[in-house]
């Protein structure tokens, strides 16, 4: 585990020089497909395209899921998956809470992860069997009960049922704020997020995230309160800060 460690480190501080170097500055922009709002920059494609050939130097015989490039498939048991730029319509709009995911699976189950703010300098990392790292300090989700802090992304990652119970889950929590991707999880890491309940995402956007936040003793699972499955992955994704915390959302998600 120390190499991988060593290497995720290294990725990070690569792709962290190239955000900052282009952050608020010109770049190409374009549309993935016939969505306008599916939004990818030369830069999303640069940081991928550069963590991936760092990533083959290394270990040219392991499997290669991105976002933006061609995936690998080989026989080894070890897959990265990477997301350079999880939330770039923040990092276009200039706004400091994307981060890039780095994330390696091994039998295709989550066994490490890291996630990067290179603005704020904010760094997380954790891994099967350890404690996460928050600036190489170990970090702790919150254990209360009361006052319950609920954040999301967007209201459009939601279809018209999942957004009605979502508008439900946040009559049980005293704070809501949209906006953050990524950074939203490591905010929940860290104790200052409770519950961050989302849909349509993919697996490049939690490989990540889940052994983070399950090293901090905070729960992930999907709406039905299910392990999350690569395999049968339905999209929605739920990181509760506790076990208790986890069994009131579910309560409230599942009512009939």
């Amino acid at each position: 585990m120390e190499k991988f460690i060593e290497l995720m480190n290294k990725l990070a501080d690569i792709s962290g020089d190239i955000l900052r170097s282009k952050f608020r500055q010109v770049f190409l922009t374009s549309s993935k497909g016939d969505i306008p709002s599916n939004t990818v920059t030369e830069v999303d494609q640069l940081v991928e395209k550069t963590i991936k050939e760092e990533i083959l130097k290394v270990f040219p015989d392991h499997n290669f899921v991105g976002e933006e490039t061609e995936n690998i498939k080989t026989k080894s048991i070890y897959t990265w998956v990477i997301d350079p730029i999880d939330g770039t319509s923040a990092f276009v709009c200039g706004k400091p809470t994307f981060c890039t995911l780095i994330g390696l699976l091994k039998n295709n189950k989550p066994y490490l992860g890291l996630i990067n703010q290179p603005i704020s300098n904010e760094r997380w990392i954790g891994g099967e069997g350890m404690k996460t790292l928050f600036n190489n300090q170990v970090c702790k989700t919150s254990d209360s009960l009361q006052n319950l802090r609920i954040c999301a992304t967007t209201p459009l990652m939601f279809n018209e049922e999942e957004f009605g119970l979502f508008k439900k889950l946040t009559k049980i929590c005293t704070t809501k704020n949209w906006g953050g991707d990524a950074y939203l999880y490591g905010l929940l890491a860290i104790g200052q997020i409770d519950i961050v309940c989302e849909s349509d995402l993919q697996i490049y956007d939690i490989a990540a995230l889940i052994p983070i936040i399950e090293g901090t003793g905070g729960t992930v699972t999907d709406w039905q309160g299910n392990k999350i499955v690569f395999d049968n992955f339905n999209h929605q994704f739920l990181a509760c800060s506790n076990s208790e915390v986890l069994k009131r959302v579910l309560e409230v998600l599942n009512k009939s």
